[in-house]
């Protein structure tokens, strides 16, 4: 509905302004939630930016991903510095 919608562009929203637009392809990086596992996305936040000094990562519809593998994710996210 709508409520999704905007939390979609909410989320596209911060991804780019997270990113500098000349390094995107390098340093954003958006993962589909229904495929992921939570060390897929912990790889992705762990690795080293390339042109801005930052990174962002992009999870989509995570609620699409197994239960373990959001406990996995939550856990490790918690160790990310």
């Amino acid at each position: 509905g709508p409520e999704a919608g905007r939390k979609s562009a909410e989320a596209r929203r911060l991804f780019e302004s997270a990113v500098a637009p000349d390094f995107a392809d390098f340093d954003g990086e958006t993962i589909d939630g229904g495929q992921a596992t939570g060390d897929r996305v912990l790889s992705a936040v762990s690795t080293v930016p390339l042109g801005a000094g930052k990174r962002a990562v992009l999870v989509r519809d995570t609620q699409q991903m197994e239960a373990e593998e959001q406990k996995r994710l939550a856990a490790g996210l918690a160790k990310v510095p």
